[in-house]
């Protein structure tokens, strides 16, 4: 890990580099100003009957100067550092998220290009350009097939619109919530808002609250010593909750008033790990110098924790039994687990959508052979059966045209309103369950 000279911001900057290097960031991120640090079981009983410990604003501010000399994210060191991809990773900015699918401008071909991916929808746009061929067209050469197939993608692109809108207002009013950050410049917690997050930032979160990033539990305060327990409900559907440690608490439990300034000076923290969905394993660890040696040169004193997924709260997880927890930021944005598992949803495909298809594909299929059949059957009947010495083959076989012909005319063996019927359907029920419930 490299030392960086300087202190230039209180957030973490992140440039983009290749994979396998140093995300490095600059320093004053900010970093935890507890009123009181809980202490485990195991190192001694806790007295409930003694007043908390609490740290006076001087030592906050003391805290803030001696703050974080060095905070570098590292990905890929261990396996990909010798031979790094060439390819550039750009890393979010913001702890935004979007999870609509279209926006003003794009909404017209990307809903053209997602709704005629579908196997029904392509067959009846094929027949309608089939329709518009004379020779095989029963219409004469007029697309009739077009006029319902514009009004079923019509009708599927309102209940597209109205379920993105809807996307769209969940978004905003997630990114607009709000939750106490540290600020270097006033040396206290404020409010901000999730979209502002970034890597590097110190956390403030109190009972029932919802982790807005991945974060790093550097400590607790309340009932439950070792740590704070955390709910999972809507990452993986776990009601049990999980008991997480802090990463720094115990080892200070010493120290009769812990001083901010110990715990966070010389912090470098390191994630040997890419971002994954996998929210039961993370890797990194954490350089620190041990309490009572806060002189720069005491590098002997420096001490490497190992990070694991106890001392983790993922975006999406709420805090419970627990009066407050201070982290930091790790991942924001689309590299948080919560929005790595929604990637990997989005290219999936619905039980009722993959049946439907197959369903579709077997009925073309049936009605090819059909075709097939009456193309044969038309073009024995219309050949005429010439005598031996003029040659038995017809100049022009019709079995070609006779297919294409059986084609269109039989086109109606698949419901044209199959998958508008479908889409309905979903949407009417998804109003009731939301007024019955």
């Amino acid at each position: 890990m490299t030392h960086l000279a300087g202190v230039k911001s209180n957030r973490v900057r992140l440039d983009d580099v290749e994979a396998g290097a140093s995300y490095h960031a600059l320093e004053d991120a900010p970093q935890p100003s507890c009123t009181t640090l809980a202490r485990p079981q195991c190192q001694r009983p806790v007295d409930d009957s003694l007043p908390p410990p609490t740290l006076s604003p001087h030592s906050i501010q003391e805290a803030v100067e001696l703050s974080v000399q060095c905070f570098d994210i590292l990905r890929n060191t261990s396996s990909k550092a010798a031979n790094p991809p060439k390819s550039h990773v750009k890393l979010p900015r913001s702890n935004a998220i979007c999870t609509s699918h279209y926006t003003w401008w794009s909404f017209v071909p990307v809903f053209l290009y997602r709704t005629f991916r579908k196997p029904a929808n392509f067959y009846f746009l094929t027949i309608g350009f089939l329709q518009m061929i004379p020779p095989i067209s029963p219409t004469n050469g007029v697309p009739l097939q077009f006029l319902p197939l514009s009004i079923v993608v019509l009708i599927d692109g309102i209940f597209a619109a109205i379920e993105d809108y809807h996307r769209h207002r969940a978004d905003n009013d997630m990114n607009d919530t709000r939750c106490l950050r540290y600020n270097v410049t006033s040396g206290a917690f404020e409010t901000a808002a999730w979209k502002d997050i970034v890597v590097g930032d110190l956390l403030q979160m109190q009972d029932n609250d919802v982790v807005p990033a991945d974060l790093v539990v550097v400590a607790t305060n309340g009932q439950v010593a070792a740590g704070c327990y955390i709910e999972t409900k809507s990452l993986d559907g776990e009601t049990n909750l999980k008991l997480r440690e802090p990463l720094l608490q115990a080892q200070f439990d010493n120290v009769a008033e812990p001083d901010i300034a110990a715990i966070l000076n010389g912090l470098e923290f390191a994630h040997d790990q890419p971002p994954t969905p996998n929210i039961h394993v993370h890797r990194g660890a954490v350089h620190c110098r041990m309490p009572n040696t806060l002189s720069v040169d005491a590098e002997d004193n420096m001490v490497t924790l190992p990070i694991s997924v106890q001392h983790t709260a993922w975006r999406g997880c709420k805090i419970r039994n627990t009066q407050r927890i201070w982290g930091v930021v790790a991942y924001v944005g689309v590299d948080t687990k919560l929005m790595q598992g929604l990637k990997i949803q989005a290219m999936k495909q619905s039980t009722i959508d993959s049946v439907t298809d197959a369903q579709v594909i077997l009925l073309v299929a049936m009605l090819v052979v059909l075709c097939v059949v009456g193309a044969s059957l038309h073009t024995t009947w219309s050949t005429p059966a010439l005598p031996s010495y003029l040659g038995r083959s017809a100049p022009d076989s019709p079995f070609i045209a006779s297919f294409f012909y059986f084609l269109i005319t039989m086109a109606s063996i698949l419901p044209i309103t199959l998958n508008v019927s479908i889409t309905a359907v979903k949407n009417l029920q998804g109003y009731r369950y939301i007024i019955l419930f």
